[in-house]
């Protein structure tokens, strides 16, 4: 398999009509560690509708509101590992609004089915720049839930940063949905997914504008990711420890209360600009001491080396195989 984005002059463009502007794509929306990935795999059970999975390179390369130039998003392509697994042909007379367009195209062709949706959990504001006509599925969950897991991954060093994208993605969305008409957003509690599976993906469904159907609650076999069990919520209340919760909630009370979280702590009082400066030490040091513990030190040192290096061989070979490492770990959390 050609795995390289980089375009053939000899590749002449399909002729057809870019479906993924006129149906109105489907985004799942959310920090990451919300099980957007188990709820896209439950859909794309569904006899009408193609999950594409994380699509985030659709919008990573977008900086101020400005689409990349191509030679540096091929480049980006390149090391990118859920691009490379999905192996989207490259038009190389398409624009870059065009060309992501295509890849859900591309998705729908493959599938042959009739909607189509895809996770984005960073930059999804963006993604109306593109789909104009795009239609979001905002997936919340409890942030005292979101930061145990980030700390579980190594993604972040303690609970305080282990809230950022939360607070990020929270924030984008809330900002979001206000330029968004009713029929055009869903907003889905991890919590009540969950609980009540079939009431929920109905929910979803009729939004979507398909049928329920019952096959999207059977565990397939092609994949890790199986349906969400009860045991999936409010672990923080398990594993957090008192100080832990007073810190999350400390700093995520308003949009928690904003989205139906009640804190449990007796004081809300933020940590101090000293405390703040040692929490960010600690998030640096145990994500260090994380990374060697998972990868090594050769394979983390290399990482650490290719990151700050130009487009290159030993760049590519590097982050495809930590990108690869990542998913891994992902399909087994």
């Amino acid at each position: 398999m050609n795995h390289s984005p980089s375009p053939n002059a000899a590749d002449k463009s399909p002729v057809m009509d870019v479906r993924g502007e006129d149906t109105a794509p489907i985004f799942f929306v959310g920090a990451i560690r919300l099980n957007t990935t188990p709820l896209g795999i439950m859909l794309d059970r569904h006899p009408q509708f193609a999950n594409v999975g994380d699509f985030d390179y659709a919008v990573s390369c977008i900086v101020n509101g400005k689409f990349p130039k191509m030679q540096d998003y091929y480049r980006y392509l390149d090391l990118e590992h859920m691009y490379r697994i999905r192996s989207w042909k490259i038009y190389p007379n398409y624009d870059y609004a065009r060309l992501v367009r295509s890849f859900l195209q591309q998705a729908v062709d493959r599938a042959g089915k009739t909607y189509v949706g895809a996770t984005v959990r960073t930059k999804f504001d963006e993604l109306l720049k593109i789909w104009p006509r795009a239609r979001f599925i905002h997936l919340l969950r409890d942030p005292r839930d979101v930061a145990r897991g980030y700390m579980g991954m190594g993604w972040s060093g303690n609970v305080w940063h282990g809230t950022d994208y939360w607070v990020d993605t929270v924030r984008r969305w809330s900002t979001l949905s206000k330029s968004l008409s009713d029929d055009c957003q869903l907003q889905v509690r991890h919590e009540d997914l969950i609980q009540s599976p079939q009431q929920e993906l109905s929910r979803i469904c009729d939004f979507i504008g398909i049928h329920y159907d019952d096959g999207m609650l059977r565990d397939g076999d092609s994949t890790t990711h199986q349906v969400p069990k009860s045991v999936c919520t409010a672990q923080w209340n398990r594993i957090l420890t008192s100080r832990e919760v007073q810190i999350i909630e400390s700093r995520c009370h308003p949009l928690m209360k904003e989205y139906g979280y009640q804190p449990v702590s007796p004081k809300l009082t933020p940590p101090s600009r000293l405390q703040r400066v040692s929490l960010a030490v600690d998030h640096r040091c145990r994500r260090i001491w994380k990374n060697i513990r998972v990868y090594g030190v050769p394979q983390y040192l290399a990482w650490q080396a290719a990151k700050s290096m130009p487009y290159c061989v030993f760049k590519r070979r590097i982050l495809s195989s930590k990108n690869r490492d990542d998913q891994a770990r992902l399909q087994q959390a």
